[in-house]
Parts: structure tokens; sequence; C-alpha cells
């Protein structure tokens, strides 16, 4: 899971759910904080290739969606991006703010 920063209240609560939801299914969540810097996240995405990740999740990357379809391709494991707009050759995924918002 890469974030960028993990002390914003509403990114520390989606990575306790993601975290949750991690140890529920038998796996493991590694956390990447970026700080909002983009060479600090090309570098963890250069090095990340070395993890044997299952899958990556990105939310708030400073980094073009193109380098994330090229990951995903390169590394053949599932990528799932928080975007506001589409990504050209990607599938994309509508969660209504139910799905995505909780009041605890």
């Amino acid at each position: 899971l890469i974030v960028p920063d993990v002390i914003n209240p509403w990114l520390a609560s989606t990575i306790h759910a993601a975290q949750d939801e991690a140890a529920s299914q038998g796996a493991v969540l590694a956390i990447m904080d970026v700080s909002q810097d983009q060479k600090l996240q090309e570098r963890h995405l250069r090095d990340s290739h070395a993890w044997s990740l299952d899958g990556l999740i990105v939310i708030g990357t400073k980094l073009p969606p193109d380098t994330y379809v090229a990951y995903h391709r390169a590394a053949g494991i599932p990528v799932v991006m928080s975007r506001m707009v589409a990504v050209p050759g990607c599938s994309v995924m509508g969660l209504p703010s139910s799905a995505v918002c909780s009041s605890s």
C-alpha cells in the first residue's frame, strides 16, 4: 500500500481497514509512506520488484498513471490506483461513497 502521508486522519483509517482486511485474508500488508515525494515514490516502486508482492494499492500518487500501468505489465501483479479520472488502457470501477466512507 503506497500512501502519501500516514498521519493523515483519513488515510490512517483507510490503512487500518486495509490491514484488517489483509489479516482476515491471511495476507500481510506492507505500507510505504512516500511523503508526497515523487523521487521517493519512484524509488519505492523500483525497489518493490524484489519484494515478491502479490499486488499493489496506490493512494494519492504524484507519479503519472502510465508508470503504474508499466509496473503492472512488468511485474505481472494487480495494481489498484485511487484516481479521480480514468486511466487509458485500464479497467475502471466506480464505488458509491457508502462503500468507501464509514461513520466509525
